[in-house]
């Protein structure tokens, strides 16, 4: 369309192809396009940009496991000047990045999140087995996933490290580690309730302390329970020194 409007008027600050601009003073450059094509985003596609005459300079979208990014605008210098300005270079790269990182899969996941492993295109007799946190050992089944091959688990409910081995099929063995994150609700700062810690002291057998009613010092200074056992200790390595000390005659007098 030859409908000159000024570049990317409007951008996505929170997407990860813009991010690199977020806390500029001037993250949109002063270029101009002079043609681009019109066009229209799928319901499942996001407009990241846009010029001033409203249309989409820039789309982002899902295509089975990778990502696509549309651009309205070549990038040369033919129909805009956006190539000639400082916002060029460091865009084009966050936008290679940003899709070579969509075929990489997250190896750090939420509880529940499916663990799947890539093991790439030589699947052919080759067996998987899969260490969950608590030690157990499970042999799962190497899937075949439009050419290669692919690992799947889906009870990861317990956090921590899971590891998937790869082996056989000729190929080196092949070790594959994932993180399951630990529930937010473990971290929560909310003060307990007075029930929730009665039921608490009970269970664990703790005291809480009210710092504003009994200062820390006083409390640790007060009587404790349990017993002294440096007496004890003292009196046992006594012992040992003169049971040694006895050996040690008795050896000097055999020899002599």
């Amino acid at each position: 369309m030859d409908a000159p409007c000024a570049a990317d008027t409007g951008i996505d600050l929170d997407h990860p192809v813009f991010r690199f601009a977020r806390g500029r003073p001037d993250p949109l450059p002063p270029s101009t396009i002079a043609r681009y094509f019109p066009a229209t985003r799928r319901p499942d596609a996001r407009r990241l940009a846009e010029c001033g005459s409203g249309d989409a300079f820039l789309i982002a979208a899902g295509s089975g496991r990778g990502r696509v990014l549309l651009v309205t605008v070549p990038l040369d210098a033919d129909w805009s000047t956006l190539p000639l300005s400082n916002f060029y270079l460091p865009f084009v790269q966050s936008a290679v990045r940003y899709l070579a990182s969509g075929s990489i899969p997250s190896r750090n996941l939420d509880a529940g999140d499916a663990l799947v492993a890539d093991i790439g295109a030589a699947a052919e007799g080759r067996t998987a087995t899969l260490f969950p946190p608590d030690g157990a050992k499970v042999d799962l089944p190497v899937l075949r996933f439009a050419g290669r091959g692919e690992v799947r688990y889906a009870d990861t409910q317990r956090p921590g490290r899971y590891r998937v081995v790869v082996s056989g099929g000729g190929a080196p063995e092949q070790t594959l580690n994932y993180v399951v994150a630990a529930p937010a609700t473990e971290s929560d700062l909310t003060p307990l309730a007075e029930e929730r810690w009665r039921e608490l002291e009970q269970q664990l057998g703790i005291r809480r302390l009210d710092l504003q009613e009994r200062p820390i010092t006083e409390a640790i200074a007060g009587p404790r329970g349990g017993r002294e056992l440096w007496s004890v200790v003292l009196g046992a390595v006594l012992l040992l020194a003169l049971c040694e000390m006895f050996i040690a005659r008795a050896v000097a007098r055999q020899s002599a």
